[in-house]
C-alpha cells in the first residue's frame, strides 16, 4: 500500500465560502426531469390529504381550528394546563374557557359522531360551570372558612405535642400567650 493522496483533503480546508455555497447550489438543482417527477408526487400527495376524511381528533382539530373562538379557547387551555402546578388553579382556568365560547354553534353539523360528542359534552360543561360561577363566590368563601378552620387545629395540635413532647411550659409573647416557644414559634401564624 503506498502513501496516501491527501491534496483534496487539504484544497478542502477552509475554503471560499462563496465558491462551495455556489457548488452546492449547483448539487441540488434538479434536472427537467426530476423536476417533473417532484412536482407529480406532490401533487399525489396533497390529492390524497384533500381527499382523506379526517376523523376521531383529526376531525376535532378540523371542527375547532384556530379562526374560531372554541378553537382559541381550547388550543389556550391545552397549553396552560401543561404548567399549572395544582388543581384549583387548572379548575378555575377549564371553568374560565369553557363557560365563554358558544359551543352550540357547532352542535350536531360535525359529520363525525366523535366530534358531535365533544361539542355536546363541552355545552354542558360550559352550562353547569356558568351556573356554578354565580354560586362560587358563596362556595368559595365557605371553603376557604373551613380550610383555614381546620389549620388552625392541625396548628395548635401540633404546638401542644411539642409543649407535651420538650416539656416546656413558656409560651410565645407575641401571641398573648398560649403558643409554646420552639420550632413552633418560629412558624407564622
Amino acid at each position: 500500500m503506498g502513501p496516501i493522496d491527501r491534496t483534496e483533503l487539504r484544497r478542502a480546508y477552509r475554503p471560499d465560502e462563496e465558491q462551495v455555497a455556489k457548488e452546492r447550489v449547483d448539487q441540488a438543482r434538479l434536472g427537467p426531469a426530476e423536476l417533473g417527477e417532484a412536482a407529480a408526487t406532490a401533487r399525489a400527495l396533497v390529492k390524497g390529504v384533500r381527499a382523506h376524511k379526517p376523523s376521531g381528533v383529526d376531525a376535532f382539530l378540523h371542527a375547532y381550528d384556530l379562526g374560531s373562538d372554541e378553537g382559541i379557547a381550547m388550543m389556550c387551555l391545552a397549553e396552560a394546563l401543561l404548567r399549572i402546578p395544582d388543581a384549583h388553579t387548572a379548575d378555575e382556568l377549564i371553568a374560565d374557557k369553557l363557560s365563554g365560547p358558544d359551543w352550540s354553534e357547532k352542535l350536531g353539523r360535525s359529520g363525525s359522531a366523535f366530534v358531535n360528542a365533544a361539542t355536546f359534552s363541552l355545552l354542558l360543561t360550559g352550562k353547569v360551570l356558568e351556573g356554578a360561577q354565580d354560586r362560587s363566590d358563596n362556595w368559595k368563601a365557605a371553603w376557604s372558612k373551613r380550610r383555614s378552620a381546620a389549620t388552625r387545629r392541625a396548628r395548635a395540635a401540633r404546638a401542644r405535642s411539642t409543649s407535651i413532647a420538650t416539656g416546656s411550659s413558656r409560651s410565645c409573647p407575641r401571641r398573648g400567650g398560649s403558643r409554646p416557644l420552639g420550632i413552633e414559634a418560629r412558624l407564622p401564624a
